[in-house]
């Protein structure tokens, strides 16, 4: 992976990256995850936008539509569209809370990091389990942080203003692992060992079925992806 270096950044241009229409993250959280876009934004140029909405009774329960138009059309901060001009190199991940969907659009200029597949993965492995769990800021830091690696940015360089999201438990560096799993389940001994192993196998796959996600997702900027948690 290619890291820029610091003699290629440029100052953001935009005032802010989070938008939490529906409060479910603290002022220290948004915080942090400004400060990740905005360093993003100044060592790659690419630009990655939340828009977090209560509802989606503007627009019918669609979610299509309402990421286009805050892609496309919607002001933040006075600004209309994501993305450097002439570039299209924007992310948008969209969140709406009462429906418990998540939306990603990406731009023409940024799909070369982030595919349509590559969002769907994301959105399923990492923000629906967060999200499932309440752990909305620990999901979105980390998938902030996955996607500005696959743009370049080296991610030991982020020193956090205030915050840092928790360290995953156990559990789940186990869950991202299976064979690990199998191996530190027998390796512990004890008589229930092998019972636990297999309601593990069980919630593990469980868990699968229940993050699948929707796939596919809409055009606009470039690509997308969609899904449920």
């Amino acid at each position: 992976m290619t890291i820029l270096t610091p003699s290629l950044t440029c100052i953001a241009q935009r005032p802010g990256y989070i938008y939490d229409y529906a409060h479910i993250l603290t002022e220290i959280e948004i915080e942090a995850l400004e400060d990740l876009c905005t360093q993003i934004d100044m060592n790659t140029t690419n630009e990655i936008i939340i828009v977090i909405l209560e509802n989606l009774d503007n627009y019918q329960g669609n979610i299509e539509s309402a990421k286009l138009e805050y892609y496309n059309e919607k002001p933040l901060d006075n600004i209309v569209g994501i993305g450097k001009e002439g570039k299209d190199n924007g992310v948008l991940i969209l969140i709406a809370f009462k429906e418990r969907e998540w939306a990603f659009e990406t731009g023409y200029g940024a799909e070369g990091y982030l595919t349509d597949s590559e969002s769907g993965r994301i959105g399923r492995e990492v923000i629906t389990p967060y999200f499932q769990e309440d752990e909305y800021y620990t999901g979105l830091f980390i998938t902030i942080a996955t996607i500005g690696e696959e743009m370049g940015y080296d991610l030991e360089a982020f020193d956090p203003v205030k915050n840092e999201p928790p360290d995953p438990s156990l559990f789940d560096i186990l869950l991202e692992d299976p064979l690990t799993l199998v191996w530190w389940l027998l390796g512990s001994g004890g008589d229930y060992a092998l019972i636990i192993l297999v309601l593990l196998v069980i919630a593990i796959i469980a868990r699968s079925l229940l993050t699948g996600g929707l796939g596919g997702g809409g055009r606009s900027g470039g690509g997308g992806s969609k899904g449920r948690w």
